[in-house]
């Protein structure tokens, strides 16, 4: 069978005539073989492409794992070099560390200010353990503590504080020294559990928290004191 005069462009590489001279199967034959060549200039773009961002993440994808190797190596070193000074204590499926010396009650607890950890408190805490018990610790993340999922806000880190205190078999009531950003944790811990705070005292609290608005955030019992 012939067709009418008539021309085809399917490929950018290719315009197809066909002619009464033309048979169909002849056209055909022409589709295909650009179709060929089509694809396989295309799969050796592909391959190119690949070949490239190999070579541009391989090197990356090395860097960051020996980075995360040294980490741990690195950790694992630290801790034998630098073991805690206290013991380290299960706490909602982590570890954390807590410093706990001398006796009696209450029990003085040291909140360290941001950034920082129980050794905030080292040449403190000796001398508070000589007539109470004194307790440091470090907050999920710091120091020797294992870090947490949940956000680290001053009432969460209260509850771990909490937690942490009631799995290490310290009774309360508890004194509340803060430092700083511990102060605001002091005041979330007091108005959470306010049963077992005897006291508090606030080091290098902020400005903005005036007597005034301290005793409006303060637990009653204690805000009369």
């Amino acid at each position: 069978m012939r067709y009418p005069p008539n021309k085809v462009s399917l490929f950018p590489s290719r315009t197809i005539h066909f002619s009464n001279e033309t048979e169909l199967g002849e056209g055909l034959e022409c589709v295909v073989e650009d179709s060929r060549v089509f694809l396989d200039i295309q799969g050796h773009r592909m391959r190119t492409a690949l070949m490239i961002l190999a070579a541009l993440l391989g090197p990356l994808a090395l860097l960051l794992l020996v980075g995360a190797v040294y980490q741990i190596f690195g950790t694992s070193r630290d801790l034998r070099r630098f073991p805690p000074p206290g013991r380290l204590v299960h706490v909602d499926k982590r570890r954390m560390h807590i410093l706990v010396t001398g006796e009696g009650t209450p029990a003085v607890v040291f909140e360290s200010g941001m950034g920082a950890s129980c050794l905030s408190w080292t040449q403190v805490q000796p001398e508070v353990a000589q007539f109470s018990r004194a307790v440091s610790y470090d907050r999920a993340g710091h120091g020797w503590s294992e870090a947490a999922r949940e956000p680290r806000t001053a009432r969460q880190i209260a509850q771990d504080l909490h937690a942490l205190l009631n799995a290490a078999g310290v009774p309360g009531p508890y004194v509340l020294v803060g430092h700083s950003f511990g102060g605001y944790v002091n005041l979330a811990f007091a108005n959470l559990f306010r049963d077992d705070v005897a006291g508090m005292v606030l080091v290098g609290l902020p400005k903005a928290q005036s007597a005034a608005n301290l005793r409006a955030i303060l637990p009653r019992p204690l805000a009369q004191h």
